[in-house]
């Protein structure tokens, strides 16, 4: 008798906890980039070790969270070369706004 309640219930569960997922809007601003807008606040970012850079010019480029599939997931940082004429990357963030927690991309300046 306990085998046959334990898929009902295991699928109820399922259920219940599927709708606390976060939910996320998308708009487009004016340059026409996607911008998705996540009603939770990214986490603290991760610590992470810099190692030498691997040759002269390269610019350390910090890790971040993305939003992907409901959670947020790290892409650890990254060693690069600037392009030609470019030489500071500025550090992308996680901003605020009334509509919820969005993505302001990283670039080279």
């Amino acid at each position: 008798m306990k085998r046959t309640l334990l898929g009902p219930i295991a699928l109820c569960s399922l259920l219940a906890f599927s709708s606390c997922a976060t939910h996320h809007r998308t708009t487009r601003r004016a340059d026409t980039r996607r911008v998705v807008y996540v009603d939770v606040a990214p986490p603290e970012p991760v610590v992470e070790v810099v190692s030498a850079a691997p040759g002269a010019g390269y610019c350390w480029i910090p890790g971040h969270y993305r939003y992907d599939g409901g959670t947020y997931v790290w892409f650890a940082g990254r060693w690069e070369l600037p392009p030609r004429g470019r030489t500071a990357w500025v550090t992308g963030r996680w901003q605020n706004s009334r509509n919820g927690w969005f993505w302001v991309a990283g670039r080279w300046n």
